[in-house]
């Protein structure tokens, strides 16, 4: 008898243990019901990243104040994509030149109970040039981060005849988002000269960042220079908002931070012929100073 007792308490205990370790799979009518579904995407390659709020996608039944956790628990195709959760955004970063399918599974949990959303990306292949035309397109429409990615997709798939300016055309999306990370599409600039020495489009930029965020302004100043060498009348191809007047107006604020106060003022004067100051005048800098402000206000 005391054997058959002992016998049952384990047999109890383990079957208590195994309810209490085991994860439930939600099911439709359950009170903690996990809501939420991301549609499968079927699109073309350039668009670079997807990303989602997942507060706003993912929500537990009748219980709004409380949300569940959230893992990517699987990506069948990592080669197409990376799939990253971070302060509960859902990225989405497609590598580009890569085309395919992949099958993204999302875990959603609340305590014990879990839901896993399942669904598709697939990416079809676009043409060299056709990604060229779109990148110059969303550049010139100021979506500067479509037109990124649709440059970099460009470089991926090594269209030599485009690879100059698709490097120029990077480097300037990367100027006009900001991105720190990538010096400011520095480099981009760079290597599209490098490629094409006569890319008067990469030598401007250039010129604008060496003065703005390089600091180099001896750089700054030749490569204006250059730019104006090569192309008298100066006109930014992607963007006629930018022309000679700016790079002149940027040789011009490179003068001034290198202390060179009379080349500044010659400067200064093929922008504006009425324009005069005195070198020897004690305000002389002053009087630079605040030119170039009146300049900038002008032309930005």
């Amino acid at each position: 008898m005391k054997k058959q007792t002992i016998k049952f308490f384990f047999l109890f205990t383990l079957i208590v243990l195994a309810f209490g370790c085991k994860k439930t799979v939600i099911s439709s009518n359950d009170i903690r019901n996990i809501q939420g579904h991301i549609e499968n995407i079927v699109a073309e390659e350039g668009v670079g990243v997807y990303s989602y709020i997942l507060d706003d996608v993912y929500t537990i039944k009748n219980d709004p104040n409380v949300l569940p956790e959230n893992e990517v628990y699987g990506n069948t195709n990592p080669t197409l994509l990376q799939a990253v959760i971070e302060n509960r955004i859902l990225t989405l970063t497609l590598n580009p030149g890569q085309t395919g399918s992949t099958q993204i599974t999302i875990r959603n949990r609340s305590g014990a109970v879990f839901r896993d959303d399942v669904f598709t990306v697939s990416i079809s292949s676009i043409a060299a040039s056709e990604a060229m035309n779109r990148a110059v397109n969303y550049f010139q429409s100021d979506d500067y981060a479509l037109a990124e990615s649709h440059f970099r997709l460009v470089i991926a798939k090594n269209a030599t005849a485009s690879l100059s300016d698709a490097y120029m055309g990077l480097g300037f999306s990367r100027m006009r988002l900001g991105d720190e990370q990538n010096e400011y599409g520095y480099n981009d600039l760079k290597t599209s000269r490098g490629l094409n020495p006569s890319n008067v489009d990469a030598i401007a930029g250039l010129s604008l960042l060496e003065y703005a965020i390089m600091e180099n302004y001896n750089n700054a100043i030749d490569y204006g220079r250059e730019t104006l060498n090569k192309s008298t009348d100066f006109i930014f191809r992607y963007d006629s908002g930018i022309d000679k007047n700016d790079i002149l107006l940027n040789i011009a604020l490179s003068q001034y931070a290198a202390k060179l106060f009379d080349d500044c003022l010659v400067t200064i004067q093929l922008l504006d012929a009425t324009y005069s100051a005195d070198p020897s005048s004690e305000n002389y800098k002053t009087e630079l100073f605040e030119k170039l402000q009146e300049l900038v206000d002008l032309y930005k």
